[in-house]
């Protein structure tokens, strides 16, 4: 039982966000993938911005967002990662016709300005 910790999914307040992450379930991620969606999308909407409804975030939220990162000290690739998770929510969302409200996709305006750092690799194992 002591991997059960990544099968965790996280009760989103917003509906938008339990449907998507239902669909990733039925389209085969992983269940880690899944935690980490969860995860990432209720700290944004439940801790960092829980005034807003997703169809409010403005790229001004998400940049603020970075900033919130950027303080932790995580590292670029784990910033992009948590970009990643909030931009493939609304490249979802705006597929689908029930959420004519959301409209753009904020994380992915921030996303690509950030590069994804690729380190150097050994060439053979010591």
């Amino acid at each position: 039982m002591g991997d059960d910790w990544y099968k965790n999914q996280f009760e989103n307040k917003h509906s938008e966000i339990n449907e998507f992450l239902t669909n990733k379930t039925t389209t085969g991620r992983s269940h880690r993938t899944l935690n980490e969606y969860s995860r990432i999308l209720k700290k944004f909407s439940h801790e960092h911005f829980p005034e807003l409804e997703p169809q409010d975030v403005e790229v001004i939220h998400i940049e603020q967002y970075l900033r919130i990162l950027v303080e932790r000290d995580l590292a670029q690739n784990t910033k992009r990662r948590y970009l990643e998770s909030l931009s493939s929510f609304y490249a979802w969302a705006m597929k689908r016709p029930r959420y004519t409200e959301i409209t753009g996709n904020p994380a992915a305006v921030v996303l690509e300005e950030i590069p994804k750092q690729i380190r150097d690799r050994p060439d053979c194992a010591t």
